[in-house]
């Protein structure tokens, strides 16, 4: 939407403002312009189109609200325990980026208006209602941090309290029965598929073999990682009990889609079919961690 905020019949000098624009797409302007001198007649229109790259937009856009700005008493809760939780672990304040804090609670969530799923790089996904997001640094050269937040697509992955230290501590996340660089090796989480399988994907129709070894796994839905306690489970953290996931971008072409493995009996979210739930991938580098999300579940 175009709102005139200048006058007078020059081209030159006349301002418009744009609203409603946001850093996620490329926009074309047309303006249409026409002059005149004196008690001549107006010349004819001309049309000039100008293309606004993405780059221009994500400078110009405002940033998210710093830390000190998010005033929601759900968010100040989960960040104090998730704080509490790295500073222990002996991780720096410089891990942290203020402009990747959130809060989605619900009464955030309910008072912004906003949408229950978004797109990012064409991949749908569904906001994490319900959580406060905690801001990590990305530890990635300029040109594949640009990408990451404009092409790469949001997913979610859950966790448990013990390991968000050692995650950070890493920069991305490591697959079963990987080395990890700070010392041992990933295991298999009991209860989790640790063999090979043959099955129907439901996503493409496929029979495919199945290996969850050596695969990382995420999903464009927080629901499916709080799934009862199979990827998240509660800690109790300065008398209250949370739950705690990362939010990722992960690069486009470099993952699989499938169904949940969890054994639900219904659909988990009613955004997004079970047959479309579960991403995963062998490659370890096409991914960043961008925050922690954190969830309150009691002050007892």
């Amino acid at each position: 939407r175009l709102v005139q905020m200048g006058t007078g019949s020059a081209v030159f000098g006349t301002k418009c403002k744009v609203k409603g624009l946001t850093s996620n797409f490329q926009y074309e302007v047309c303006v249409v312009a026409r002059s005149k001198a004196g008690d001549s007649k107006w010349s004819p229109p001309m049309h000039v189109k100008i293309m606004i790259p993405k780059h221009v937009l994500s400078a110009s856009m405002p940033r998210a609200p710093m830390s000190s700005e998010i005033s929601c008493q759900y968010w100040q809760d989960c960040r104090f325990a998730l704080h509490s939780l790295l500073i222990h672990a002996g991780l720096r304040v410089e891990d942290f980026d203020t402009a990747g804090d959130h809060c989605f609670c619900s009464s955030c969530h309910r008072r912004r208006g906003d949408l229950p799923c978004y797109l990012r790089g064409g991949a749908r996904y569904i906001l994490p209602v319900g959580f406060a997001r905690i801001g990590l640094k990305v530890h990635k050269p300029a040109r594949v941090q640009q990408d990451a937040f404009d092409q790469w697509h949001v997913c979610f992955h859950g966790t448990i309290d013990a390991k968000i230290p050692k995650i950070i501590a890493v920069g991305h996340l490591l697959a079963p029965e990987s080395s990890n660089p700070i010392g041992g090796k990933v295991g298999v989480r009991s209860g989790h598929i640790d063999k090979t399988t043959m099955r129907i994907n439901e996503y493409t129709g496929r029979y495919e073999e199945f290996d969850p070894r050596m695969k990382i796994f995420f999903s464009p839905t927080i629901a499916y990682c709080n799934y009862g306690d199979v990827y998240m489970k509660s800690a109790r953290l300065n008398g209250k009990w949370y739950r705690f996931a990362l939010q990722l971008r992960v690069q486009p072409g470099t993952y699989s889609i499938g169904q949940e493995t969890v054994g639900a009996r219904s659909q988990i979210d009613p955004y997004m079919s079970n047959s479309e739930i579960e991403w995963y991938t062998s490659e370890l580098h096409t991914h960043v961690v961008t925050g922690v999300l954190i969830q309150k579940i009691s002050d007892m």
